[in-house]
Formats: C-alpha cells, sequence, structure tokens
C-alpha cells in the first residue's frame, strides 16, 4: 500500500515510486521469463510497441501474450495501490510492453497520454512494472513534476522512425531542466497520471531496458470507442476491457466487446 505521503506525492507531483513494494525475484524470474517468450513470439512487432500483451492474441492488435502478464495486472497489491489513487471501481483497459534493446532503443518523446487515449473524462493511473534494472543510462523514464496540473500541452506530430511515438510536446512550455528520473530496480514500480510531460531517451547502453505499463481507468470514466483520436494508431472498437475491482459505474461502457464469449466482469486474483 502506498503512504499517506506518497498519495499526496502523486497527486502534486504526477507521479510517485511506491517505495513498499517490490516483487520477489521469483516473481521477477517468472516475469522475465515470460517477457523473453512474448518477444521471441512476436518477433514481427516493435519490442517497444507490443500491446495487451496480457492477453492472448485477443482482438484488435493480436499480440501473443503471457498468463503472468494477466496476473500481474490483477495482483491485488498492485489494484490496492491503484484505488488508494484513482477509487475502487476500476477497469484494466491496456498494457504496453516496453522493450528498448541494447544500443538500439529507440527515444520516446515528451508527451502527455491523454493525446493518445478516448478516455472521458481524462484519468487514467499507470503503474510501470520494471522487469530489467532501469537507469539514466539505459533510458529511464523522466517526468515533469506538477505538468498534470497545467492542461493539454501543445504537441506536434512527428513520424520519425527514431521514436517510438509520433505527438512530441512542444518543449518551449516547460523547462526540461526540472525533469527527474525515475530509477527502478526489476519489480519495483512507479505510477503516474495520465496528464505528466514524461518522455524517455533512447538506449544507447550495452544493456537492454524493459518495463511493463498496466493502465487502469476509474470505471466512472466513459471509454469511447466511437472516439477517433487524431493522433492515435489504434483500434477502440474491439479493445477488450477488464473490470478488475468494484463495478462498472458508467453505463456506456462495453465490458462485452472484444472477449468473445469470455466473461469481462473478473474478481481480483492473486499472483
Amino acid at each position: 500500500m502506498l503512504s499517506a505521503g506518497e498519495i499526496d506525492r502523486y497527486h502534486r507531483d504526477g507521479y510517485v515510486i511506491a517505495r513498499g513494494f517490490q516483487l520477489t525475484p521469483h516473481e521477477c524470474a517468472r516475469l522475465q521469463a515470460d517477457l523473453e517468450t512474448v518477444l521471441q513470439q512476436n518477433s514481427d512487432i516493435p519490442s517497444d510497441r507490443l500491446i495487451n500483451v496480457h492477453l492472448e492474441g485477443k482482438p484488435p492488435y493480436g499480440a501473443i501474450g503471457a498468463s503472468g502478464f494477466e496476473q500481474l495486472a490483477r495482483d491485488p497489491r498492485i489494484v490496492d495501490m491503484v484505488e488508494q489513487l484513482i477509487g475502487p471501481d476500476l477497469i484494466l483497459w491496456l498494457t504496453h510492453l516496453f522493450c528498448k534493446p541494447a544500443a538500439i532503443g529507440r527515444e520516446v518523446p515528451w508527451h502527455q497520454d491523454g493525446q493518445y487515449w478516448p478516455i472521458q473524462p481524462a484519468a487514467t493511473c499507470t503503474v510501470w512494472v520494471a522487469l530489467d534494472t532501469v537507469d539514466q543510462d539505459n533510458g529511464a523514464m523522466r517526468i515533469i513534476p506538477g505538468s498534470h496540473q497545467r492542461g493539454s500541452f501543445r504537441h506536434t506530430t512527428d513520424l520519425s522512425d527514431a521514436l517510438t511515438l509520433n505527438q512530441v510536446a512542444d518543449t518551449s512550455q516547460f523547462d526540461e531542466n526540472t525533469a527527474q528520473y525515475i530509477e527502478l530496480q526489476p519489480g519495483q514500480v512507479s505510477l503516474h497520471d495520465i496528464g505528466v510531460l514524461h518522455g524517455s531517451a533512447a538506449n544507447t547502453s550495452g544493456r537492454r531496458r524493459a518495463g511493463l505499463a498496466l493502465r487502469y481507468m476509474p470505471s466512472t470514466a466513459w471509454f469511447r470507442r466511437d472516439a477517433s483520436v487524431e493522433n492515435s494508431k489504434l483500434d477502440w472498437t474491439l479493445l477488450p476491457l477488464q473490470l478488475v475491482r468494484g463495478v462498472n459505474r458508467h453505463e456506456l461502457n462495453d465490458l462485452r466487446a472484444g472477449h468473445g464469449d469470455f466473461d469481462p466482469v473478473i474478481t481480483s486474483a492473486t499472483f
């Protein structure tokens, strides 16, 4: 669980490192094995663009996932922390594996997550789970503290293949020198708000940098499947949403789409 000070820091700065949480060495080893399997089985997909690896090839993205990532996303220890920040009724709506290979890992430009997502009102807590040692040398995430309180920043489109994302926040709107780095050991997590400015440099080191982003929204928000997000290449129509705690509070959230015969109303499970 997050301390009162960590909860205050999250709301003030837009992010927090959960100092009291770390997966065990055994749990980390299992997830690292799952990571290797996912990378091998999805070799045709860039390793920093593997979407919904907690699912087994469900539409619309079809990446071959791993059960360990699904169990991690429902782990009560993680869901408890998210509940402390955004409330008791929670939907897991996306996972994203960010794996920057040694020496060739691409840059994630400065951006706000809300640029890409069809959630009204804009509300998501992302839990970023380190699968490798993450530091400045291999492209750790950096964040502009408090930027989530300043509304939307101006972004421009950059289609360069050197970037993981195509929306880049105009750096004239903020001071990059105020950035703070999120350095983590395997099994540690950080949590950040949908509106905070963040990014990461390319990995020019000799070490891989891998992490799994788990994205949760309060079920009081509306996931707009009909929305056309200009800056996103993702298809929202069949994206499987999973209720991981509480009840769905918004009648327009479709929890059946993309699941087929699978029952999407899931209770928390132990990892």
